[in-house]
């Protein structure tokens, strides 16, 4: 069996960050490094640590990566990034399952501090949740059957926004109903009888109506791509 060093390795510093996580995968990975034929110093060290504490088995795994040369981003906003779009396309090329797939952005989505990007996984899982117990959802189209099918076209958005290097604003505009626009919602302010008597509510920055649909549809998601392509191809 051939190890795939990066793939593994960036699995691990993303899982590393979880509750619960235990260090020992840092040791043991470090001995399929050297059984593999890898070898530098800190490895050496690392796979004697099985005892140790959390943060010295973590800084000697993350020597390791360094001395190993094996081109992982050293930031964890462009690990996390990384590691997402291999997932993704690992199982759009069918070589993971949707559901190993969707177990791996989950955990991206929960170290990333809420990070944009991989909050829809995280959005979907709510909703699967609220489906089982019988609650209303956010997304359309959501079920418990075609839940597979849904989460990987959540995939194919992804990774086509990813590949376009869409913008984070972009990527969050909302679709108005009224005028059929994308928008960056803006607040309008409304009032009552009772109180609060002034208050406010998201609406388009076009037409003012309030009736948007969020960037977690994946119809909006699909506009969003087709927009900004068409942009794109104008300037």
């Amino acid at each position: 069996m051939v190890v795939n060093f990066k793939e593994n390795t960036e699995q691990l510093l993303v899982e590393r960050l979880l509750k619960g996580f235990d260090p020992s995968r840092l040791v043991e990975w470090a001995r399929h490094m050297l059984a593999e034929g890898a070898y530098t110093d800190s490895l050496i060290k690392l796979v004697t640590m099985e005892k140790s504490n959390m943060e010295e088995i973590e800084k000697y795994f993350l020597r390791s990566i360094e001395e190993l040369d094996l081109n992982i981003p050293a930031d964890l906003e462009s690990q996390l990034q990384e590691y997402a779009n291999d997932i993704a396309r690992q199982v759009l090329n069918g070589d993971i399952t949707v559901d190993y797939a969707f177990l791996q952005m989950l955990k991206v989505a929960k170290v990333s501090n809420k990070d944009f990007r991989f909050l829809g996984f995280a959005e979907i899982e709510e909703d699967l949740d609220n489906l089982f117990y019988g609650k209303k959802v956010k997304r359309e189209g959501l079920t418990l059957d075609t839940q597979k099918a849904y989460i990987l076209q959540e995939f194919k958005l992804f990774s086509t926004m990813e590949m376009l290097d869409i913008p984070l604003a972009f990527r969050q505009q909302e679709y108005c109903m009224i005028c059929g626009n994308l928008t960056t919602p803006v607040p309008k302010k409304k009032y009552s009888i009772t109180r609060p008597f002034i208050y406010h509510v998201l609406s388009c920055e076009h037409c003012r109506s309030e009736r948007l649909k969020s960037a977690s549809q994946h119809f909006v998601k699909k506009k969003i791509i087709d927009s900004f392509v068409v942009k794109g191809t104008t300037n």
